[in-house]
């Protein structure tokens, strides 16, 4: 048999539960009636749209609000987005490349987006913009195919797996040479 004090302590817990649990079903009435508010308003907005769409078109084509949509959308004649790159040229990271190695033939391992841009405007596209090839050489970069250094770009560097060579080492005395492993 328990004490009253431990019957007190047991009625309270229980009255906590009970308190608890009214807030929860408080909670989550709240949150139905404003899940109830927001359909509301998306039907409100649904039947807004069927109202218009229906409008647009002769009554004998609608069926349906799909039908109707359907038949809004086949008669937009949507333009062609203009290309950015011309035919006949190079991928722009093909273009890259060569304007890359075209740096490093002259000592200058790495180059600039506009150095880039400028590159091959010179050589392919006379109107180029550097925001068509920036994105490119980004994408380039994080892919991997193209090295970051700061705000430059590079080649990739390709490492040769093979055999070591030997090397001559270079003499101390009178023209000698050996050789050592690499």
């Amino acid at each position: 048999m328990s004490t009253p004090i431990e019957t007190i302590e047991r009625i309270r817990v229980q009255r906590d539960a009970n308190r608890q649990r009214r807030a929860d079903i408080v909670r989550t009435i709240a949150d139905l009636h404003q899940e109830q508010q927001d359909l509301e308003a998306a039907d409100r907005e649904l039947q807004i749209a069927e109202r218009v769409v229906t409008a647009l078109l002769p009554s004998e084509q609608v069926k349906t609000l799909a039908d109707a949509v359907g038949n809004v959308v086949s008669s937009l004649e949507f333009e062609s987005k203009p290309k950015r790159k011309p035919d006949g040229i190079p991928p722009i990271l093909e273009m890259a490349n060569e304007a890359l190695a075209s740096f490093e033939a002259i000592g200058k391992p790495c180059a600039s987006c506009p150095e880039i841009t400028d590159f091959i405007r010179r050589t392919w596209w006379p109107d180029v913009k550097s925001e068509f090839v920036s994105p490119q050489l980004w994408r380039a970069a994080n892919r991997g195919d193209l090295d970051k250094v700061g705000n430059n770009y590079a080649r990739k560097v390709k490492i040769e797996k093979g055999p070591a060579t030997e090397v001559a080492r270079p003499s101390l005395s009178n023209g000698e040479t050996g050789s050592y492993p690499v």
